[in-house]
């Protein structure tokens, strides 16, 4: 799982608009909490983040292009 690209799930309330739900991240590993959360790093922010939901995706040349810039 470590260095894999995934859209981390944000939790906020469900609405129904154009907002988005999701953040490209590169996971990090589990968090070590009782809900199995992961550490993601974000690549819009450069934050680290801990998510509850991931969906690992296939990485984008895009993506690529960027971590290595």
């Amino acid at each position: 799982m470590f260095g894999s690209y995934v859209e981390a799930s944000r939790d906020d309330k469900i609405t129904n608009d154009m907002k988005s739900r999701t953040d490209p991240c590169l996971a990090l590993g589990p968090s070590g909490n009782l809900q199995g959360s992961v550490k993601c790093f974000d690549l819009k922010t450069g934050r680290i983040l801990i998510r509850r939901t991931v969906t690992s995706m296939p990485v984008p040349d895009s993506l690529v292009k960027v971590v290595n810039a």
